[in-house]
């Protein structure tokens, strides 16, 4: 067994070594395998490990039956990869996420969601803002917003994300925040979900300076012409499709990180896929960018959709072969990240994060529901039992045995929580698992590079330490 990655040192700290006894032993069920050229690629999702392994340790991960341990497979029982037959490793999971987050403690506010207003200039269909009345945020309500931010403030810079409606309409009072946190020596980065119509070369240079944006969502729903209906965007501009990626390049040279979320129905399943092979003309020499594809849900908009399971079934499908035709162009989100254990979803069952709507009133979710406000910047936290239920946690069938449970979370009030089903769980761990190779490449990369700076920095200090000179 060779260590590709050593783990979480929190979550092996915690677990120790497990006692190797002599008994017949199964893989984990939380095992991601690969293959790659030098051998099987396997990460353990608890404890965020990857090995490489010999042929013989291998053969334990052919079949799931238990079987009695060999000498080769001591090592990778130790390590968490084989479990006794009995061993249950939901419960590890729940014990361990309980641990951490009482290490983690409580640290103040540093995420703020705010919604400088719920006016939008796109009209979309499926809008689940599309019932809210629109406000904008007032100028006093901006400045007790800053002295709330200050007053709150835990360790670290503050994260700011600008939601809406659409965040740009409200620019103003996107201004006004940032430069009152400037004033006052706060350091702060801001990350913004957009439809991206409003990036102008002047807002996008006002943006990387005043706001600090490192990163913005942009929604595409197609190519040009599904996309243009869809948006239905309350403007004069002949081509919204070309405007909005000619602003997403804009972005991208601007250095601010861009995600293209590509929302996904039976009504532009099979356009999507001539978006992703138009995306990677478009922004495919770029570095910092990724895409992905997201099933529209189906309890929001205007007119809710109502799918059949086959329709469900259909849907899915179509989303696995559209995110793998966006791996196999170099656009994916997984290209090199690793699932890890989570203790938390989201914002929502978070202590140092709150959505701020442009009333003041203050929530736990960026999909804002009616009622669910549990608090105003005024008064603060004044609702507890709103908050305490974006805290429970729920489970579908299946979820237990899924191979990245560790990884995943689901909220008993989520809104999109009726939309998860066994398709997406399958989807996201193959997504995974075809990252192993990749990661391991980019390891190998990268210990060659230190290896090289390391011989570097060897025979310098030999030069220096020397008591000969050349002339």
């Amino acid at each position: 067994m060779k260590i590709i990655r050593k783990g979480d040192e929190k979550i092996l700290g915690i677990l120790g070594e497990q006692e190797v006894r002599d008994l017949p032993c199964r893989p984990l069920r939380y095992l991601l395998q690969a293959q790659c050229p030098d051998g099987t690629l396997l990460y353990n999702v608890l404890t965020g490990q990857l090995v490489l392994l010999e042929e013989e340790e291998a053969l334990f991960f052919r079949k799931e039956a238990p079987r009695p341990l060999t000498p080769a497979a001591a090592q990778l029982a130790k390590a968490w990869f084989l479990v006794p037959e009995s061993y249950e490793e939901r419960n590890t999971v729940h014990v361990l996420r309980k641990i951490l987050k009482m290490v983690q403690g409580k640290n103040g506010i540093t995420g703020y969601t705010i919604l400088p207003t719920t006016g939008c200039n796109a009209r979309c269909f499926y809008c689940y803002e599309s019932g809210l009345e629109k406000v904008y945020m007032a100028e006093d309500l901006a400045v007790r917003l800053v002295e709330y931010m200050i007053r709150h403030k835990g360790e670290g810079p503050l994260r700011l994300h600008w939601f809406g409606g659409e965040p740009l309409v409200g620019m103003q009072r996107i201004d006004q925040i940032c430069s009152l946190l400037t004033e006052k020596g706060t350091e702060f980065t801001s990350a913004m979900t957009s439809n991206g119509f409003l990036f102008t070369e002047e807002v996008v240079k006002k943006a990387v300076g005043l706001w600090k944006l490192g990163r913005v969502q942009i929604t595409l729903d197609g190519t040009e012409e599904i996309y243009n209906r869809t948006k239905a965007y309350v403007c004069e501009c002949e081509n919204p499709y070309r405007q909005v990626l000619q602003n997403i390049r804009r972005l991208l040279e601007n250095h601010v990180f861009v995600t293209i979320r590509l929302n996904l129905d039976l009504h532009n399943m099979e356009d999507l896929r001539s978006l992703v092979l138009e995306l990677k003309d478009v922004v495919g020499g770029f570095q910092n960018v990724e895409v992905y594809s997201h099933v529209l849900f189906e309890n929001a908009g205007a007119a809710p959709i109502g799918r059949t399971e086959e329709t469900r079934k259909l849907l899915y499908r179509k989303q696995v072969e559209l995110d793998s035709l966006i791996f196999e162009n170099g656009m994916s989100r997984h290209s090199i990240s690793l699932p890890v254990l989570k203790t938390h979803n989201c914002m929502a069952d978070t202590e140092d994060s709150v959505v701020v709507y442009p009333d003041g009133r203050l929530f736990k979710c960026e999909h804002v529901e009616k009622g669910d406000d549990y608090g105003h910047l005024d008064s603060g936290l004044v609702k507890r039992e709103i908050t305490e239920k974006f805290y429970r946690t729920a489970e579908l069938p299946g979820c237990g045995s899924c191979p990245i449970y560790p990884s995943c979370i689901l909220l008993e009030y989520c809104r999109g929580i009726t939309d998860k089903n066994p398709y997406t769980c399958r989807y996201r761990a193959d997504a995974c698992a075809r990252s192993l190779p990749e990661y391991y490449e980019k390891a190998k990369e990268r210990k060659k590079e230190s290896k090289k700076e390391n011989k570097k920095e060897s025979k310098k200090k030999s030069e220096q330490e020397s008591p000969f000179s050349l002339t």
